[in-house]
């Protein structure tokens, strides 16, 4: 892995990855000095965290291609990571509300900066991904037993259906028939997500990630 992050800083010098030990943190700037949610804090893990706008200065060759609307899709936090022996990438957005369109889309921006991150990983020599798997996380505000209890009588509409998933059970798994189909012609393998709800609207929060992710 590390080898990985030190060919991206050699071609990629101006987007260089940065290694952690122990933890990092995932924040979405435009929300500093307001009341919405800011930081994530990853603790009880090392890795290599990429810059934040990585994704989005991605986005371009796909918005002048007319390509498909997941590579629009920016995600907040891209890692690479490495635990017992297994190697993940992870990608994290965060978000305010618990709001399903929110949370749907949340979704698309994981899965869209995924895509574009391993299509930059392949062009390096070492690059074998078949050796990593993905991980998603979501985080927001808690949502309000109201919004739970909305979810609940629309179950019918999809985005809906999945954010109430989210919310019950912390986790979704997209497996990879589901995905090959939802996002042809990409190859988009398993790919979990998991979702961090965030207590009293802090703006900030710490989460412990192997065990958020049980790796």
């Amino acid at each position: 892995m590390k080898s990985l992050a030190y060919n991206f800083n050699r071609a990629f010098p101006a987007l260089a990855s940065t290694e952690f030990f122990g933890g990092c943190t995932i924040s979405e700037p435009l929300n500093y000095g307001t009341d919405k949610f800011q930081e994530l804090q990853i603790q009880g893990i090392d890795g290599f965290l990429f810059p934040h706008d990585l994704s989005s200065k991605a986005s371009s060759f796909a918005k002048k291609c007319r390509g498909k609307s997941c590579l629009y899709c920016d995600c907040d936090g891209i890692m690479l990571i490495e635990r017992s022996g297994k190697k993940y990438l992870v990608v994290c957005e965060l978000k305010s509300s618990f709001d399903s369109d929110e949370i749907a889309h949340a979704k698309d921006q994981l899965v869209g900066s995924y895509i574009k991150m391993v299509g930059i990983l392949s062009t390096l020599q070492n690059f074998n991904r078949d050796e990593y798997e993905v991980r998603g996380v979501i985080a927001s505000f808690e949502p309000s037993d109201e919004a739970i209890d909305a979810l609940t009588k629309c179950e019918g509409d999809p985005k809906k259906r999945f954010t109430l998933r989210l919310a019950n059970d912390k986790k979704y798994m997209m497996p990879s028939i589901k995905c090959q189909k939802s996002f042809s012609p990409f190859d988009v393998r398993d790919f979990e997500i998991f979702y961090v709800p965030v207590p009293n609207r802090s703006i900030t929060h710490t989460i412990d990630l192997p065990s958020l992710l049980g790796i």
